[in-house]
Parts: structure tokens; C-alpha cells; sequence
């Protein structure tokens, strides 16, 4: 959007469009809560605790 306002290819509607875009955005992560991202983190699998180490399966490759 800068390149857009530096080469002047906007439109003022155009660039209203964005901005507004951009506030709503804004507006939206400002309403996201730590508790909602650590408990979106957690459903995801994703924790402080190391879980135990798994051996890797190998295929084997087919014989030909």
C-alpha cells in the first residue's frame, strides 16, 4: 500500500477501502486475549512440558 501512495495508483476511494481494512484489523487483534491465544496454543498441541521422545518409524523400501 505505500508503493501505492508513493507511485499514486490509488484512488481515494480506493485507499479509504484499505485503510479501513486496516483499522478493522487493528481493532480485531486489540480483542484477542492472552487467554485466548495460550488456550488456542494448548488445543493445537502446543505446551511448555517436552513430551517424550519417539523413535522415528523408516519404511522400508519396496524390493523390486
Amino acid at each position: 500500500m505505500i508503493e501505492d501512495i508513493d507511485l499514486n495508483t490509488l484512488s481515494a476511494a480506493e485507499m479509504a477501502k484499505k485503510l479501513d481494512a486496516m483499522h478493522m484489523l487493528t481493532k480485531a487483534w486489540n480483542n484477542v486475549t492472552e487467554n485466548a491465544i495460550r488456550n488456542s496454543f494448548a488445543k493445537a498441541g502446543f505446551t511448555k512440558e517436552t513430551p517424550p521422545e519417539t523413535p522415528m518409524e523408516t519404511a522400508e523400501p519396496p524390493n523390486l
